[in-house]
């Protein structure tokens, strides 16, 4: 399952179910199997879905976020609704490290990304 279909998936399971345990941790599974052709999009996606169902899978969003060594390189290439649906999935979710703010929030203040914004609403977050 590529990861474009793995995010199809994922949103119409948050939205009409299944929200047994099990099928999350498939989910993830498959997720952390196809991470290395993921996008800023398809991040922003599963981090939403997540979300959504109220469901924390720490370890692996520690290994999308946290401990990615390609991140840096991702939210440049991000949208401005990708890096405030990350934003706001992770504050919502409890996992947004002090790195990952800034490297985010440097990439909305740039002009170029600013630009992007007027037609969208951003989501708001404290810095932790």
């Amino acid at each position: 399952m590529s990861a474009g279909r793995l995010c199809r998936v994922m949103e119409a399971a948050a939205a009409r179910g299944p929200y047994d345990l099990n099928t999350w941790i498939r989910f993830v599974a498959r997720a952390e199997m196809v991470l290395p052709s993921m996008g800023p999009s398809h991040l922003a996606r599963l981090a939403c879905c997540c979300l959504r169902v109220s469901w924390r899978p720490a370890a692996f969003l520690s290994v999308c976020f946290k401990r990615n060594p390609k991140l840096g390189f991702l939210l440049q290439q991000a949208a401005a609704r990708d890096l405030c649906a990350i934003l706001q999935a992770l504050a919502g979710l409890d996992c947004l490290d002090s790195r990952v703010f800034c490297l985010i929030a440097d990439r909305l203040a740039e002009p170029d990304t600013i630009k992007d914004c007027r037609f969208f609403q951003l989501a708001l977050v404290r810095k932790p």
